[in-house]
């Protein structure tokens, strides 16, 4: 009885590697920081918010019409 559930796992184990090889990309796309979204150009101890978020506030301004971003 032993030797099934032996010979099941192995077979199992066996096919693992040639079912993720099989699945091809991820189905997430990558995540974390955006290194493009940084401003190089300011000091992390000056304004930590201006260094990890500089470049896309400069690329995504608010529009003159609006005084703030978002949904409404």
């Amino acid at each position: 009885m032993r030797f099934r559930y032996l010979a099941l796992a192995s077979a199992l184990i066996a096919a693992s590697p040639g079912m993720t090889l099989a699945a091809g990309a991820p189905k997430y796309p990558p995540f974390g920081l955006e290194l493009k979204d940084m401003d190089p150009t300011v000091k992390p101890g000056d304004s930590f918010f201006d260094y990890a978020e500089g470049a896309w506030l400069r690329d995504h301004p608010i529009p003159a019409d609006k005084s703030r971003a978002g949904y409404n």
